[in-house]
């Protein structure tokens, strides 16, 4: 084998390996955090409108699909940011607070 090419595999083999320990320490340091969370962000996932071609003119058949327009979306979802370690939590569970208030006619 190229000894150019060796050195690179053995370059990469060896930041591998440091790459992983790394992880494995920012992971340990992030479990063993006390956590001081920031303020909740509403961070939705937003996929933005679209309009799929169907198929070409001139291709009819019982088959056939014309365009068809898909409407933008987006889903609720939250987000919270660590101050300390940087672990960043995101959530779409929500809990309904209903407040039901008393009315009166007279």
């Amino acid at each position: 084998m190229n000894p150019d090419i060796r050195k690179l595999l053995d370059d990469i083999f060896v930041a591998e390996r440091k790459y992983k320990a790394l992880q494995s320490q920012l992971e340990a340091f992030r479990r063993d955090c006390r956590h001081k969370w920031g303020s909740v962000v509403y961070d939705p996932i937003v996929t933005q409108a679209y309009t799929i071609p169907g198929d070409p003119p001139g291709t009819m058949g019982v088959d056939w699909r014309g365009p068809c327009h898909v409407p933008r979306s987006e889903k609720a979802r939250w987000k919270r940011e660590c101050s300390e370690c940087g672990d960043v939590e995101y959530t779409f569970d929500t809990k309904d607070k209903v407040e039901r208030i008393p009315v009166f006619y007279r």
